[in-house]
């Protein structure tokens, strides 16, 4: 399963090449994460998004964690405007939390089990979040002002690339 509530520093923390501080680095070149496992770029995006900013943190030559962020206007992708995030994290299938546990719904995303926290209502409106079980680690889709169907389908493309 998925383990939530744990800070993205104690995650980090406890994976093995990520025990000497010093050996960790950040990075902002997407193409450290093109074609691995954990890039994060998906090949679905909802109507509009635009405006990616990437980063990654590398422990030992080895990408921990890799996320991209996209925003997107009024009237495209939702009626409000809003923000998503893909955040894939190697370890232990532990992520951080912010959601009240009746938020919280076990569904399948291609077979892998996940944890999705739906917006407030079935339109999109507030934050969100899609957290998806990997042989090697999550990965989440949050967003702000974006339907569960489309998360399901960011998360779904970034298995079929």
């Amino acid at each position: 399963g998925i383990r939530i509530g744990r800070s993205v520093d104690r995650i980090l923390a406890d994976h093995p090449a990520c025990a000497d501080v010093s050996q960790q680095r950040a990075s902002h070149e997407p193409h450290e994460a093109a074609g691995t496992e954990i890039d994060p770029y998906p090949a679905y995006l909802p109507p509009g998004a635009e405006g990616e900013q990437f980063a990654a943190t590398i422990c030992r030559d080895t990408i921990i964690n890799a996320g991209v962020e996209f925003s997107f206007e009024v009237g495209t992708a939702s009626a409000w405007g809003g923000t998503f995030s893909v955040v894939r994290m190697r370890g232990d299938h532990s992520v951080p939390a912010i959601w009240t546990t009746d938020r919280l719904r076990a569904i399948e995303v291609d077979g892998r089990r996940a944890v999705l926290v739906e917006p407030l209502t079935q339109d999109g409106w507030g934050r969100a979040a899609l957290y998806v079980h990997e042989a090697w680690g999550v990965t989440l889709v949050q967003a702000a002002n974006l339907t569960s169907d489309e998360m399901i389908k960011i998360a779904e493309s970034l298995s079929r690339r």
